[in-house]
């Protein structure tokens, strides 16, 4: 057991010259799936970031995109065995997801996607109007999706929250009445509101709902390689200031977004990370 603890400490520390040795032609793959758009550029988006970091730290190495349908849970499950590709995960912190992979510390989107908007239909539309604070909007009932972190936290202060399972469940619940709200990615919710609102959803530019947040990668527990690549090509781009320009970026285009009374509403969660950033607070 003491070898094995030297051995991840030892690697973690010699970078991917030592760990890598004779399998410096790695491959990355991951999962992006863009379906839904966003207001953030390829440079900007993880995917970006990613292929920077690789480059960064190995220029032998291969990053590739995996245009897949399967839910974070199969991907997360299909990483901690190294079964299948993917072999990189995208995505928030959760205990769970902390339990069965590696995650590489350096939050990449500098809490940029706790920034959300709230999502609504036409019978919703008044409703939403009465919300003033942080009291009035726990009166609302949200819709989630399973997993997300909006849902851990909206639960954490007392919300009446129903959850589904997809995006796509969400939406045709939104539209049906089932609930008052979503809350969603400004960096996605504001490229498609032309789209959305063609299926009666609504997009308000009037609310910005905060909450600490990150975007991470995450590998499998035994997969020294791919994480010590990672770790050092992040390092190198954080040092640079590369992370922080790529989120300036997108903030700069998300407030753009917003109207210019917009009412900010910020959620604290009791088991906000230190590794996650509010990104309304300064």
């Amino acid at each position: 057991m003491k070898w094995h603890l030297f051995f991840i400490f030892f690697s973690i520390l010699s970078g991917p010259k030592n760990v890598l040795g004779a399998e410096r032609n790695v491959s990355l793959d991951f999962i992006m799936n863009d379906r839904h758009g966003q207001l953030n550029s390829e440079y900007n988006s993880p995917s970006g970031i990613l292929k920077r970091a690789v480059m960064s730290s190995c220029k032998s190495c291969d990053v590739k995109s995996i245009s897949i349908e399967m839910s974070k849970s199969r991907e997360v499950v299909s990483i901690a065995t190294m079964s299948s590709k993917p072999n990189v995960f995208v995505g928030g912190i959760s205990a769970e997801r902390e339990s069965l992979m590696r995650i590489v510390p350096i939050n990449i989107d500098s809490g940029m996607s706790g920034i959300r908007v709230l999502l609504t239909s036409e019978a919703g539309r008044k409703k939403l109007s009465s919300v003033l604070d942080i009291d009035s909007f726990r009166k609302l009932k949200i819709g989630q999706v399973a997993g997300w972190p909006d849902a851990i936290i909206l639960n954490e202060i007392g919300m009446n929250v129903e959850l589904t399972n997809n995006l796509d469940n969400l939406f045709a619940m939104l539209i049906a009445g089932r609930f008052d709200a979503v809350l969603w990615s400004a960096a996605e919710a504001f490229p498609n509101v032309e789209s959305l609102k063609s299926r009666g959803i609504y997009v308000s530019r009037d609310y910005k709902v905060c909450y600490p947040s990150g975007k991470f990668f995450y590998v499998a527990k035994d997969d020294l390689v791919r994480y010590t690549l990672l770790w050092d090509g992040l390092k190198i781009l954080e040092a640079r200031g590369d992370i922080f320009a790529a989120n300036e970026n997108t903030r700069k285009n998300i407030e753009k977004q917003f109207s210019k009374g917009v009412k900010v509403i910020n959620l604290k969660s009791t088991g906000s990370d230190f590794r996650m950033r509010n990104p309304c607070v300064n």
